[in-house]
């Protein structure tokens, strides 16, 4: 029983890594499920068995990876500590992660195409939004901790200030991504976040 536990496991991972590569090579809505069960040398009764359709594959393949928003998102509201402080270092860190792995970036840039070209994957063009509204969901808690506290610039609001970093980082992680790695996405994220979120401060 085990073995075969571990075989399916690893069946259902090699059909997770064909379709990750082949949703980033053609895009979700060019690419079909014999090619994904042909490009992981399994049978699409084998595909069927672990995934209902394209949509549930990718939703699997976005879970099973951190995206720089889910980072923020998790950052703890810890009202014992510098809630500026924990903001740029939750940022930066998550900037690093994603900067050193390949297959975070390949995954970010997969759903960000998914809006623009693959309008047929109507549930899974979501997870990215949805991981954008966790984000800042939890930088305005946390922002308006520190407005309650006194700690933030009266020209701020937890709203307005969480506008601003998150079009940044959006900007920082897509300018790099989509012009091909022109820029060290880290030296700039050090230089540009650590300034912006000064600024909040009072």
């Amino acid at each position: 029983m085990r073995r075969t536990k571990e075989e399916a496991g690893k069946t259902r991972q090699r059909i997770v890594d064909a379709a990750e590569l082949l949703f980033f090579q053609r895009g979700v809505s060019e690419t079909t499920l014999e090619q994904i069960a042909r490009k992981a040398g399994v049978t699409r009764g084998a595909f069927y068995w672990h995934f209902a359709d394209k949509a549930a594959l990718l939703r699997v393949i976005y879970e099973s990876i951190i995206l720089p928003q889910q980072h923020l998102a998790d950052m703890p509201c810890d009202t014992s500590r510098d809630p500026f402080e924990v903001i740029e270092e939750s940022t930066l860190v998550g900037l690093r992660r994603f900067a050193a792995d390949d297959r975070q970036q390949r995954v970010y840039a997969l759903l960000s195409r998914i809006g623009l070209v693959d309008e047929s994957a109507d549930e899974a063009k979501n997870l990215l939004n949805e991981a954008y509204e966790n984000q800042r969901a939890q930088l305005i808690e946390i922002l308006t901790h520190a407005e309650r506290a006194g700690l933030m610039n009266p020209n701020w609001t937890p709203v307005s200030a969480e506008n601003a970093l998150g079009r940044m980082l959006l900007g920082l992680y897509h300018e790099w991504l989509m012009g091909g790695r022109d820029f060290d996405l880290v030296t700039e994220g050090h230089d540009s976040i650590p300034r912006l979120i000064r600024g909040f401060r009072r």
